[in-house]
């Protein structure tokens, strides 16, 4: 009677085997390491032999074996990174007797570049028993393989159980560091769980060499025993999240904030190392899903339906989901108030290349029609009714559809044309949630209007500002927008919205 803790998939890459192997997350910082380290460069040099052994030429066993050798080697690289010294040292071999004869069939390069690999990492003494687990891996596989495809999808997977959990040991470390403060050296443990999830992913990429017609079989028997079921993936993908809010929670407790971090790195410099670890974690973590999301395709293709079709959409769906909500919404906010912060310089360096060039891709400055002064007065309340109203679609067609222009501050790079200016109006709208704008017509003329105006807003962060500006309006015959040019202060705008202490509240040119 199966254990209800126990997934197919479990049974499958004989996980119960596996972590009977792994030491508890109490005994030596080491040990994990390098036992769960060796064992994948065991399992690689276990697929090696399995490759050797196969005779199709449809399978690509030279780029096989070259994939496993890289394996090999950044294996070895990251375990001397995670045990803290990457000296060379000679010492005894730490592979198994099978791994030593396995490594001594492999061609001549991949021979070598493993052995320099194994060469560089400090290896601790390995016990009898530590090399009884590492040997262990040689066992955990169906002799003979019942499939042609069923030793590369097995081990690859067995190989991704033993670096996730040594990416979730390095997290476990990580988050400890974090609760005492210690910030610096929690990131680097966040770097090293970021680097075996990329590892993983880079493995896992193997399987891209896998026959079709030969691993249809073997997936048709599993059915069940994917790898959607692997809980270490599973829980890997909720640690960056973890990770986060305990430096939100710091943050807070100072009355500070993810943006307000973003916005001055060098006010802690430590703070931001390990946001910055933690959000390369999360995109390493993206990255595995969106690469388990292309092999899954690679297999089933995109129209797949049923059972496997729901499991292809949904993780198309965790592909592109961020992975972090908060840090997210925090690169939002902070580039929302960059274009208030610098608006004043908007394009301008690339309108100044195209000037030095010669190419200026712009109506020359427009003359006004016969408009009448009772349509450019109608047309300058539907002007300002638009944007209170938020209505993008009828501020755009007040425009003319082709030579429109609007500049939003004298001296920045227009906006031309309504699929442009419409990009304008719908940014604004995102900026503030609500803009009240109260105007007086200064000087009105048949194609031309001179505007002040005063806009009271809420920002999408929730905070109320209220700003003067003026407009000058110049309309063709039709009543149609040749051109708008404001002017207001955009910077005050900005430290109106951020009501955050910053460094970049100094004007800069």
């Amino acid at each position: 009677m199966r254990t209800v803790d126990i997934s197919p998939y479990d049974v499958y890459v004989m996980l119960p085997r596996l972590r009977a192997t792994w030491p508890a997350r109490d005994e030596r910082k080491q040990q994990i390491v390098v036992i769960a380290g060796l064992q994948a460069v065991e399992l690689c040099l276990r697929l090696a032999a399995d490759t050797l052994d196969d005779s199709r030429a449809e399978s690509c066993p030279e780029e096989r074996l070259r994939r496993i050798t890289q394996c090999v080697v950044d294996s070895c690289a990251l375990i001397a990174s995670d045990l803290g010294c990457t000296e060379p040292q000679q010492r005894r071999t730490p592979l198994s007797a099978k791994g030593v004869a396995i490594l001594r069939r492999l061609p001549a390069e991949a021979t070598g570049a493993i052995t320099l690999a194994l060469r560089t990492v400090r290896w601790p003494y390995l016990t009898p028993d530590v090399r009884a687990k590492v040997e262990a891996v040689h066992e955990m596989c169906q002799r003979p393989w019942r499939e042609l495809e069923d030793p590369i999808f097995r081990t690859v997977h067995q190989f991704t159980e033993c670096w996730l959990r040594i990416a979730l040991h390095q997290t476990d470390r990580a988050a400890a560091e974090a609760d005492a403060g210690s910030w610096s050296k929690a990131a680097v443990h966040v770097d090293q769980a970021a680097r075996a999830v990329e590892l993983v992913t880079s493995n896992n990429d193997m399987l891209e060499l896998m026959v079709p017609s030969d691993f249809h079989p073997l997936r048709v028997r599993l059915r069940d025993g994917t790898a959607a079921d692997s809980r270490a993936a599973h829980e890997m993908l909720r640690r960056p999240r973890a990770l986060l809010g305990t430096l939100q929670e710091a943050l807070a407790c100072r009355q500070s904030s993810l943006a307000a971090l973003l916005d001055q790195p060098r006010a802690d410099p430590a703070a931001y190392r390990y946001l910055r670890a933690t959000a390369s974690l999360a995109k390493r973590c993206q990255t595995f899903l969106l690469h388990h999301y292309q092999l899954v395709l690679d297999v089933l293709g995109t129209q797949t339906r049923g059972t496997l079709g729901k499991e292809v959409e949904r993780l198309a769906t965790h592909a592109v989901r961020p992975l972090l909500p908060a840090l997210n919404q925090a690169r939002h906010d902070l580039a929302l108030v960059a274009v208030l912060r610098y608006g004043a310089w908007s394009g301008e360096m690339l309108l100044a290349a195209e000037r030095a060039t010669g190419l200026y891709p712009y109506p020359p400055e427009a003359l006004p029609g016969d408009c009448p002064e009772s349509l450019v007065g109608e047309r300058v309340d539907a002007y300002f009714r638009a944007i209170r109203d938020r209505n993008a679609a009828a501020w755009t067609a007040l425009f003319d559809p082709v030579n429109g222009m609007l500049l939003d501050i004298a001296g920045t790079r227009p906006f031309v044309g309504r699929s442009k200016l419409k990009v304008f109006i719908e940014s604004t709208f995102e900026t503030f949630l609500r803009i009240e704008p109260d105007y007086t017509v200064d000087s009105i003329s048949r194609g031309r209007a001179s505007v002040n105006w005063r806009m009271s807003a809420t920002s999408y962060l929730g905070t109320n500002v209220t700003f003067p500006g003026t407009e000058v309006f110049t309309f063709a015959a039709d009543g149609a927008i040749l051109r708008a040019e404001a002017e207001w202060d955009s910077y005050t705008v900005a430290k109106q919205v951020w009501q955050h202490e910053s460094e970049h509240w100094e004007r800069t040119s």
